[in-house]
């Protein structure tokens, strides 16, 4: 018999709880596709980030696009994507044997880790997720800080090269941190690293970053594919396009409800009206239309 049960609290839509009747009820699988996206990283960041573990969370769209673009996108991802890039536009995406030198940041990361794992023991997952958002954010200081674009103006190649190189190493530890909750998004970000993502906590050092050519640019992954794009703007190109919903689609819609309710179309029909469907349908087709044409860049 376990001797523990961890078990979360209520999860409210908009400071409301969910409710058939009110037509507010929300799937995993039906914000991943009004946000369009392909894996469920994000989602997983915001619900296990969201609320202190056991008590109640609450949902909301609106939320859910400026945490994940905030923590995810513009503070981690692009962290990453910028530092590279100086590293292949400065220095070819070589490190060479001089950047590699001891920083106080190293210092923080270590402290991080060992409270991420202390959090993770008494199941304080958002206290963790806190904790390596304080570090990202340290991090992004550290380079406004010592401007490694400045650094290279001057000709001071050798300082811009241990700015770069330490934000990397930092990037390693950031990467095992943030695996539990964005499993796909920690390996693109050991895969651009060459780091190890198997390492445990207990072995994570600040020095992971090998000496000799780290990446090319085409190896780079834009830091555009952590944004989300939500579903007010997809419903906004549905107008600006004037994306209509045919009698066709409302009808092949229904029967694919119809289908996962095992009932007949008739009973998917009294469900679900052609208006309340349609908004839903625009966006499944504008999705269609972004990823053959890329409208929304």
């Amino acid at each position: 018999m376990p001797k523990h049960i961890l078990a979360h609290g209520w999860i409210t839509i908009d400071q409301t709880k969910m409710s058939k009747s009110l037509g507010n009820v929300i799937s995993p699988t039906g914000v991943l596709e009004s946000f369009n996206q392909e894996i469920p990283d994000a989602l997983r960041y915001y619900m296990a980030s969201a609320a202190p573990c056991g008590k109640d969370g609450n949902y909301s769209d609106e939320d859910f696009k400026e945490k994940v673009n905030a923590h995810l996108a513009n503070s981690m991802g692009n962290l990453l994507n910028r530092t590279l890039s100086m590293l292949v536009k400065y220095f070819e995406g070589d490190v060479r044997a001089e950047f590699k030198v001891k920083s106080d940041l190293f210092d923080k990361a270590l402290e991080t880790v060992k409270a991420v794992k202390h959090h993770f023991d008494y199941y304080e997952v958002q206290e963790a997720a806190q904790k390596i958002n304080e570090l990202v954010d340290i991090t992004n200081k550290y380079v406004t800080d010592n401007a490694p674009w400045t650094l290279a103006k001057e000709e001071k190649m050798t300082e811009c090269g241990q700015v770069l190189t330490t934000v990397l190493e930092i990037m390693c530890v950031v990467s095992s941190l943030i695996y539990p909750y964005c499993p796909n998004i920690a390996k693109s970000m050991a895969e651009q690293l060459s780091y190890d993502l198997n390492t445990k906590l207990d072995d994570v050092t600040c020095d992971n970053i090998k000496v000799g050519h780290l990446i090319d640019k085409e190896a780079i992954k834009p830091g555009c594919e952590m944004q989300i794009k939500h579903r007010v703007v997809y419903l906004e190109i549905a107008k600006a396009e004037k994306i209509k919903v045919s009698a066709k689609d409302y009808k092949d819609e229904l029967k694919v409800i119809a289908n996962e309710i095992k009932g007949t179309v008739e009973e998917a029909a009294a469900k679900y009206s052609k208006e309340a469907l349609t908004p839903y349908l625009q966006i499944k087709k504008v999705s269609e239309l972004v990823k053959s044409t890329a409208i929304v860049k």
